[in-house]
């Protein structure tokens, strides 16, 4: 079966407290999971990255309302790209906040994960981006 991915990164409008990020997060699984859409959301200092994945309309259509969700600002694409499998299967919006202490204890964390999340430090080299991503499949 053919996978679609698209990753992109955007500003937040405000600096999401934990319980708005939770009640995002809760709300998007169960948008993603009647799409069929699958993947991986990280916010970190009002910057977020998600790589979203499934059939090609599905992700398309999630991505044109996040491009309109007041909540995004300067939403740029990183990676669009046709894959065999997904990364994130088990997972209909697998969440990591990255401020978080927690996320500092994750197994195979390092100056990588410190890195801002935003489109000059990774449009240069999108795959770093799909790396990133990728880490937080293991937890």
């Amino acid at each position: 079966m053919k996978v679609f991915q698209l990753i992109y990164v955007s500003l937040a409008a405000e600096d999401f407290q934990s319980d708005a990020l939770f009640e995002m997060r809760q709300r998007s699984r169960a948008k993603n999971e009647r799409a069929g859409i699958t993947g991986m959301l990280l916010y970190k200092e009002r910057r977020f990255m998600q790589l979203l994945e499934g059939k090609e309309a599905a992700v398309r259509a999630t991505y044109k309302v996040i491009l309109k969700d007041p909540r995004h600002r300067e939403v740029t694409t990183l990676l669009k790209v046709d894959t065999s499998m997904r990364d994130f299967e088990e997972w209909s919006m697998g969440f990591q906040n990255l401020q978080d202490e927690s996320a500092r204890r994750t197994p195979g964390f390092s100056s990588f994960l410190e890195v801002t999340l935003s489109v000059f430090h990774f449009s240069s080299d999108p795959s770093r981006a799909h790396q990133l991503l990728r880490i937080f499949r293991r937890l």
